[in-house]
Formats: structure tokens, C-alpha cells, sequence
């Protein structure tokens, strides 16, 4: 090991890192680079993507810039019922997660916005269509109806293994809940008939805010899944990282989340329940909402961006980069959601709605 007074910086010299990677890029370059150039070099080489513009995640839009699908355009399957909106794109690989003689190779689970609700499928041989509607699958069998109905479904393979999949929901006035609107957990086997299980997410008496902690976005890490969801609720929320250990049936608070203002300009907020997690060039990343502090379904004009995130999922890296901006053709920057879809082959799609309609990004390789 060297000698502490070999990492001394020598007279003229810039002061040198512990790291023994950081100094072998200074003694290789030193002299040959300006100041800009050796800090650039050596973020590169350490994996400090954020500070290199060249390295951050891009976004191509696919099926020529048109929605992979409309509210008016459900292509239901003879019976099946159409949603009145739709909302909150969640979508697995039926062969990823096991399902056995799935309708097809891809589930997307579709929810109503804030109306007389439900969780509906549409099934897929692409990622990106073309969508068959198979109708309502599931709605809360114990909480109210009209407004208190399921919403904002996220779905995912169970790690516990104990069903084949999991899904989070929201709903008004679950019985025994502290908050009005609880996240509530399901279970499947097959993707298309769920068993209600109970309250996955709520908040505590002393929470701030109006008591909403639906909103659910999932990331899972081994047998660990993780949430970030609102922790009360309005125009200026509260969020949260929650953390469960049992496939997503109960969860542990990890943290409240800030609203990113130091790293955010024009008085815009990291709306974290829109996050989607992903790792590229050496670093993690958050793709999700910057939403200009208006809440629920009333229009806003916010952004779709791109950051790198802590390797515990709660603060950003640096400032978002915005993508898939100006909007092109139908799209609006009213944006409902936004949710990264990672198929089994690594590639990425990015779902992002505009009113009733939803399009597709793919991440760039």
C-alpha cells in the first residue's frame, strides 16, 4: 500500500484522489489535458456519468411517433368490456414471470382515472401491440365503488415465490385504514383471476398531508421489493420509500422523499410516484414526471426527464435531463404517467400517456 505522503499533491499539482483509479488517470494524462478535460476524463473512468452529457440515457420514439393505443381504439375481444379512460400502463412478460398458457406473450394492466373504476387487460404479442382487450379483470371486492374503486395497478413477478404475481393498488376508504386512500395488495396465478390480500401502504395519525399513499411504483432488488408512492397527498405532496421483504404484502418505511428544488429549476418537482428504476453506462438511473405542482387530473404541463439516482433510490445524482421534448403529433405535456417497461432481451420501453392515449420510447442501446 503506498505511503500516505505519496497521495500528497506535489507542488503545482491538483490535490490527489484516495482512489488509486482516479490517480493512474492523473499520472497518464497529467500535463497532456486542460483542467476541464482531466475532470471529464476522470468522471468518466469512475463511472460519474452525470457530469457527461454524452452518457446519458436517450429515448427513440417507436410505432412512427402515433399511441400503441387510445381510449376509442380498445380492439375488445367479443363481450369484453371497455374501459370508460384509460390509465397507469403495467406490463409483464408472461414467459419472464411463468404463467402457464398465458393469451399471449405480453399483459398490460390498464386501471380507470379517478371514475367508476376497475383493473382491465389488454394482452399483446409485442411490447408495443397490437393491444386486445380482455376486459375488466378485477375491482376491489370489499372497498366502496365510484371513486373509492381500484386504480393505479402495478403488477410484478412475485420474488417471494409464493404466487406467481403480485400487484399494488389504490383504493378510498379501505376498511381499517389510517389514510383515505390506502395501497392494497393482490395475488395471481395466472395473471387474470386476483385474490384481494389487505393494506400494503398507509400512512401514520401524525403524517402530513391529505392520507394518500396510492400511486405505487415498484423496483425490485433480489427478494426486496421497494415503492415509491405518495405519503399524503395535494398540490405540494409528501413521498415515500417503502421497502417489504415478503414479495409485497407488508412494508417498512425507508423514507420520506424531497421534492428535488435544488436540483430541479423552474419550479417544477420530482413527482417520485412516477419513477422507474434502470442501470446503464455503470450507473442507475430515474426516468419519471417533473410536474409543475399541480395534483390529480387537473391539466398540467410538466416533462418527461432522465437523471442518475443513489444507489438507495432516494435522491437524485444531478439535474434531470428532459427528453422526448418538444412533444411531436398527437402528444401533450398534460401527462398522466409515465412507467419504463424491461423486457427479458434488456431493452427498454418507455410508456408515457397523454390524455387517453398512450405511446411508446424505446430506451437507446
Amino acid at each position: 500500500m503506498a505511503d500516505i505522503a505519496d497521495l500528497l499533491p506535489r507542488p503545482g499539482q491538483k490535490p490527489w484522489s484516495l482512489n488509486p483509479a482516479i490517480n493512474a488517470v492523473n499520472e497518464e494524462i497529467e500535463g497532456r489535458l486542460g483542467v476541464q478535460q482531466l475532470e471529464g476524463t476522470i468522471n468518466t473512468v469512475v463511472g460519474g456519468y452525470a457530469s457527461d452529457s454524452r452518457n446519458s440515457p436517450t429515448f427513440t420514439r417507436m410505432n412512427s411517433g402515433n399511441p400503441v393505443l387510445t381510449q376509442a381504439t380498445q380492439n375488445p375481444v367479443p363481450g369484453a368490456a371497455t374501459a370508460p379512460n384509460i390509465y397507469w400502463p403495467s406490463l409483464i412478460n408472461t414467459a419472464t414471470v411463468g404463467l402457464s398458457n398465458p393469451l399471449d406473450n405480453y399483459y398490460m394492466y390498464l386501471t380507470t382515472d379517478h371514475s367508476v373504476g376497475g383493473i382491465y387487460l389488454f394482452t399483446a404479442p409485442t411490447p408495443i401491440g397490437p393491444w386486445t382487450g380482455r376486459g375488466k379483470v378485477y375491482d376491489d371486492p370489499v372497498g366502496p365503488t365510484g371513486n373509492g374503486s381500484a386504480e393505479t395497478f402495478t403488477a410484478f413477478a412475485d420474488p417471494s415465490g409464493t404466487t406467481k404475481l403480485m400487484g399494488l393498488y389504490q383504493i378510498a376508504q379501505a376498511t381499517g385504514a389510517v389514510g383515505t386512500q390506502s395501497t392494497i395488495w393482490a395475488s395471481s396465478n395466472d395473471g387474470i383471476n386476483w385474490t384481494r390480500g389487505g393494506i400494503a401502504l398507509d400512512i401514520t395519525p401524525s403524517t402530513p398531508g391529505d392520507g394518500h399513499t396510492g400511486y405505487a411504483k415498484v423496483t425490485v432488488v433480489g427478494t426486496a421489493v421497494y415503492v415509491h408512492s405518495l405519503r399524503g397527498g395535494g398540490n405540494i405532496p409528501n413521498f415515500g420509500l417503502w421497502v417489504s421483504y415478503d414479495g409485497g404484502r407488508t412494508f417498512s418505511s425507508v423514507a420520506m422523499l424531497g421534492l428535488g428544488r435544488d436540483v430541479i429549476p423552474n419550479n417544477r418537482r420530482i413527482e417520485w410516484n412516477t419513477t422507474s428504476i434502470f442501470r446503464q453506462f455503470g450507473q442507475l438511473w430515474w426516468v419519471g414526471m417533473l410536474s409543475d405542482y399541480v395534483a390529480g387530473s387537473t391539466p398540467k404541463d410538466a416533462r418527461l426527464a432522465v437523471a442518475p439516482i443513489s444507489e438507495d433510490f432516494q435522491y437524485l445524482l444531478a439535474p434531470p435531463k428532459v427528453i422526448l421534448f418538444p412533444t411531436q403529433g398527437g402528444e401533450v405535456t398534460n401527462y398522466r404517467d409515465v412507467q419504463l417497461f424491461l423486457d427479458s432481451d434488456g431493452i427498454g420501453y418507455l410508456y408515457y400517456q397523454c390524455g387517453n392515449s398512450l405511446y411508446v420510447a424505446q430506451l437507446d442501446k
